[in-house]
């Protein structure tokens, strides 16, 4: 198995999973070079050793909202390789309700998808709001996702992802907080 280098940029990784190589599960140290001396932790990481023909990667944050914002990004990551190109021109709001967090995460990245291939749109969240409905039955999701339509010129693509998957995923409460597997069909 190969590891990649917490200093490697993302586009790197990316190719190298393309080309069917793996990887060990990464820490929480996955980092992503900005410039020369900007150095990010992201809170994700990418999987190889779950799906070969597929991008899987774990999202973790404190709270749910936490967790769902990270979930985005890594899934927008696998499309755009620099998110920092994507303005915020546009907004959408979206509302979606589910019987639990795992099937509220599973609509909510696939609305990204949606907008990206109906819209031509890549959106970032802005606000994100979870609820729990209270007789217990499920949660409600409110948020403003923000971007603008995909400029070939500007934006560098990476891979162009169909959906998410039910393969391994999932959503659980975490020593830390909250954590996900998520798997997207490329």
């Amino acid at each position: 198995m190969r590891r990649w280098s917490g200093q490697v940029p993302l586009s790197t990784a990316f190719h190298q999973l393309l080309k069917g190589l793996t990887t060990q599960q990464l820490n929480n140290s996955t980092t992503q070079r900005l410039n020369d001396s900007t150095v990010i932790t992201m809170p994700f990481q990418y999987r190889g050793d779950i799906a070969h023909a597929d991008i899987a990667f774990d999202a973790w944050g404190e709270t749910l909202e936490e967790l769902f914002k990270e979930a985005a990004e890594a899934t927008m990551q696998v499309m755009v390789e620099d998110l920092t190109a994507v303005r915020p021109l546009e907004a959408v709001d979206i509302f979606v309700e589910q019987e639990d967090e795992e099937m509220l995460l599973f609509d909510f990245l696939n609305e990204f998808i949606f907008y990206k291939d109906a819209r031509r749109l890549l959106l970032l969240p802005a606000r994100l709001s979870i609820v729990q409905l209270e007789d217990g039955a499920g949660y409600t999701l409110q948020a403003t996702l923000q971007g603008e339509e995909i400029e070939v010129g500007r934006h560098r693509l990476n891979t162009d992802v169909k959906a998410v998957t039910m393969l391994r995923f999932s959503v659980a409460r975490a020593a830390k907080g909250w954590r996900a597997t998520v798997v997207l069909d490329v």
